[in-house]
């Protein structure tokens, strides 16, 4: 049996399982309703038929039939063991997000203190070390939850639009400071740089919402 959660093949199944006579267990409707892409709003509906398949494994004329009662009891240690491996996967994926938040904190610190060389400002790129292996981390687990169980699509575009809003700032700063470095200096650095500084900081504190809305779901 799969370890995912796909109803239809909880029916199939529980069919192959049930012998003719036992009729009427109300069984092959609830696995029935339980949908085969679930995103985050239908975890709360498995969690509710693992709990239900409780009371329907102590029937005793389930109770009667080894293989209809093994067969219940595969399907509820399924779902239990997908729900138990999502919340674990999703509380990764939160501290992945405070991490990156932490780092952007760190970047946001030090530019403030003036250190304004380009190899400091270049520090918030994709290609740094320390953020692209978060990044690399991150996008493990939302390429599996990209169903919208472990991360909904919502979370990870609003996540990854204020990322990216970072890193277009980020980069700004790294063409002032390496405009600054150089023997005939351009541009203003006195009254463009800061504008994009205290751009980049509002960015940064809308990181927290983000993983606190994925703290807050279901699971």
């Amino acid at each position: 049996m799969t370890m995912l959660l796909k109803g239809s093949e909880f029916v199939k199944a529980w069919k192959k399982a049930k012998p003719l006579m036992l009729t009427d267990t109300g069984i092959s409707d609830m696995l029935r309703k339980l949908p085969d892409d679930a995103d985050a709003s239908d975890i709360k509906q498995f969690k509710k038929v693992a709990a239900d398949l409780t009371a329907k494994m102590n029937d005793p004329k389930i109770k009667a039939e080894k293989k209809a009662l093994a067969c219940l009891a595969e399907i509820q240690t399924c779902i239990r063991d997908e729900l138990a491996f999502l919340k674990r996967n999703r509380a990764t994926a939160s501290k992945i997000l405070e991490d990156i938040h932490g780092f952007a904190v760190t970047y946001h610190k030090e530019v403030e203190k003036g250190l304004l060389t380009p190899a400091k400002v270049g520090a918030f790129s994709p290609r740094n070390g320390t953020l692209s292996g978060l990044a690399k981390k991150m996008d493990m687990i939302t390429s599996r939850g990209r169903d919208g169980r472990t991360v909904p699509p919502e979370i990870v575009a609003e996540f990854q639009g204020q990322l990216d809003k970072m890193y277009a700032r980020s980069k700004l700063m790294l063409d002032l400071a390496e405009d600054a470095a150089s023997p005939k200096p351009k541009l203003d650095m006195k009254t463009k740089y800061p504008p994009i500084w205290r751009s980049f900081g509002e960015c940064m504190q809308k990181l927290p919402p983000i993983w606190k809305q994925l703290d807050a779901l279901e699971s």
